[in-house]
């Protein structure tokens, strides 16, 4: 009979561990969830706030990217509701590929080709199919030419225009610290 009641206290106390890792996995994961939530907001704005203003275009070439200056002088922005649209359905789809590319935190780069999106003289596929479906003009302007993003588990970066060095729009390491 003390042999069992041992062994039952070892089983609770081994349980009692067992959830209070569990815990401990379960706030971890949490924290995860709500970072990458925080990053797909932080790109979508991004992108979003590109097409609010007369965002720069940089193809390399001074002549062009000042004729494409002029050509984004003389367009109309796109209206204000779609590119809020624009946001939303891309924070939604941003989740989607992020989920399916994978996400590890302890290897950020992992999977990063997938999380990659941007622009050349017009949208990736990717941007491309959300402005058209957000009925936005889908090509440079409104978008920013040579323009490219990554989002990490560690950081969101971007580089805006021809040769730019990819500046970084978020970065874990400044969260915590907050």
């Amino acid at each position: 009979m003390i042999d069992a009641l041992t062994a039952l206290d070892a089983a609770i106390e081994g349980t009692r561990e067992l959830l209070e890792l569990l815990e401990i996995i379960n706030q971890e994961s949490e924290k995860e969830q709500r970072t990458m939530t925080e990053q797909i907001a932080v790109a979508a704005k991004w992108w979003a706030d590109q097409l609010r203003c007369e965002t720069k275009q940089d193809n390399g070439d001074a002549l062009c990217s000042a004729v494409s200056f002029l050509v984004s002088k003389l367009s109309e922005l796109p209206d204000p509701q779609l590119v809020d649209n624009f946001e939303k359905v891309l924070r939604e789809r941003l989740e989607v590929l992020i989920l399916k590319s994978g996400w590890d935190k302890n290897n950020p780069k992992w999977g990063s080709y997938y999380r990659t999106i941007g622009c050349d003289y017009g949208p990736d596929h990717f941007l491309h199919g959300i402005a058209v479906e957000c009925g936005i003009k889908a090509s440079c302007p409104p978008f920013p030419m040579k323009t490219i993003m990554w989002i990490d588990s560690d950081s969101v970066r971007v580089a805006h225009g021809y040769g730019a060095e990819p500046r970084k729009i978020w970065e874990e390491s400044e969260k915590e610290n907050d």
